[in-house]
């Protein structure tokens, strides 16, 4: 039988492939931009020699905040997070120990969240709520992809890609959100030379 069949493949809408490829495209050149951008960062020391636990702290001193703890985690290269259930932020041995600008980015980063959740930003919230479905889509969308067109069943692929969807489209929306709201106050949490 031809696989090419009134436009479809194999019973699939090309158009569902055709989304699948590029966002999958798009989601590898980014973990790739990102894990060069870091690995390029982490050989350049910052001015104040200060590790990324340092600037965490710093900052969430700086921001007023008391109850959040700053952990070293062993859960491998940018495994980093805050978590808001515990009110820790996990930082990888790379950020945690390394004075360079792409631990402290990185540490800062996390902080960022827990200023956030520390005043109650509503879009973390929403995005807290999501976290747990986001993520098991984005481990099953794959598999269901693949074992659907090894096995033929189409609906298990369309599932599969529909749940890869929705976990690229939550991280390209949610990547907006990450930005921590200003306080208001002025502060600057980077202590300048004078």
């Amino acid at each position: 039988m031809d696989p090419m069949m009134g436009g479809m493949m194999y019973g699939m809408d090309p158009l569902y492939l055709l989304v699948f490829v590029v966002t999958m495209a798009l989601s590898l050149i980014t973990q790739f931009w990102i894990k060069h951008a870091f690995n390029k960062y982490s050989r350049v020391r910052n001015s104040r020699n200060m590790t990324g636990a340092d600037a965490a702290r710093l900052m969430l001193q700086a921001e007023g905040v008391t109850d959040v703890q700053v952990k070293r985690f062993e859960g491998g290269m940018l495994s980093d997070h805050f978590n808001p259930s515990t009110k820790v932020i996990n930082l990888s041995p790379e950020v945690y120990d390394t004075p360079s600008i792409a631990a402290v980015g990185v540490a800062c980063h996390e902080a960022g969240h827990a200023l956030q959740h520390a005043r109650h930003y509503a879009p973390l919230k929403l995005r807290s709520l999501l976290v747990g479905p986001t993520t098991l889509a984005s481990k099953f969308s794959i598999p269901l992809i693949f074992i659907g067109l090894i096995l033929n069943m189409l609906g298990l692929a369309k599932i599969g890609l529909i749940l890869f969807g929705v976990t690229f489209l939550f991280q390209v929306i949610t990547l907006r959100w990450k930005s921590t709201p200003r306080s208001g106050r002025g502060k600057r949490f980077w202590p300048t030379a004078s």
